[in-house]
């Protein structure tokens, strides 16, 4: 977290006091199961909010006990693909 009151994205140690974040994912959306998805709204209930989203749903998720995992390669590309229920479906 940063600490200097200056940063866009400081985080003061009263809201979270440790020195490093849990593992989060960052970009612009994240997948997710919708039993997940509701889990992680309701930790999110429970913890105090700070202003940097990523890490925040991280914070959800070890609250959990749910591990971050990377996508496999070239799921989620730039690049156009068709769509393949069969692809998609193991990448949830």
């Amino acid at each position: 977290p940063l600490r200097n009151r200056a940063y866009k994205w400081f985080v003061p140690r009263e809201v979270y006091p440790n020195d490093t974040y849990p593992p989060y994912c960052g970009g612009p959306g994240y997948v997710l199961s919708v039993d997940l998805a509701l889990r992680v709204f309701g930790a999110a209930q429970t913890l105090p909010a700070i202003n940097m989203e990523d890490a925040f749903v991280g914070l959800c998720l070890h609250a959990l006990g749910v591990p971050v995992t990377e996508p496999p390669p070239g799921a989620f590309s730039m690049a156009r693909l068709d769509y393949d229920k069969c692809r998609f479906r193991r990448v949830v």
